[in-house]
């Protein structure tokens, strides 16, 4: 009876080992945790991410497939940098699209808007933009000059035709080491003047 009794229980707690393995979250074989952010405005939005970076935000309709930024030739000053953010997403269905903002609501307490489109088209459906370019220096983008790495949160909000506004939050963040590599790219630019 007693040899009954400790085979079951061992059965129970193989049972709930593999149970509890098999509810690990992965992601590209990252294990996946949740990271609390307190965004502008008050709220705290918890997003799941790896030791190897952000996972794109996703539901049943659409995905995140870029929140980044570039390091380009101004177009208007081409011997100068321009910083701009990059921004798509992928639309799973046939819907028609609104409208589509993007404003970073992390680290800063207020929420600043990167990309405001009123009239969006889908390509393929992919939606995407740019920011308006800005020179990087540690006046117009302090957080690309300090040490460390800079950490954001991107809201999208989406307004599919007929339906309401589908938000989603995508968290961003740099390295040191990608900080670094940009801010050569700004010096190899400019040293073109």
């Amino acid at each position: 009876m007693k040899a009954k009794v400790l085979l079951t229980l061992g059965t129970i707690l193989l049972l709930s080992l593999s149970t509890a393995s098999a509810r690990e979250r992965t992601y590209m074989g990252h294990p996946v945790s949740d990271m609390k952010f307190p965004i502008a405005g008050g709220q705290e939005v918890s997003l799941p991410v790896t030791d190897a970076g952000p996972i794109p935000a996703e539901d049943k309709d659409y995905k995140i497939e870029v929140a980044g930024f570039s390091i380009t030739p101004s177009l208007l000053r081409p011997k100068q940098a321009a910083l701009a953010w990059q921004f798509a997403l992928t639309a799973k269905g046939s819907q028609t699209l609104e409208h589509v903002k993007v404003e970073e609501v992390y680290p800063d307490d207020a929420v600043t808007v990167l990309v405001d489109d009123p009239s969006p088209s889908l390509q393929k459906k992919v939606w995407s933009r740019s920011s308006v370019g800005v020179e990087p220096n540690p006046i117009s983008v302090p957080w690309l000059f300090k040490e460390g790495s800079s950490v954001f949160v991107m809201r999208f909000t989406i307004s599919p035709a007929g339906k309401p506004p589908v938000v989603l939050y995508q968290p961003v963040w740099f390295s040191k080491p990608v900080k670094e590599t940009f801010r050569q790219q700004v010096l190899q630019i400019n040293a073109g003047r």
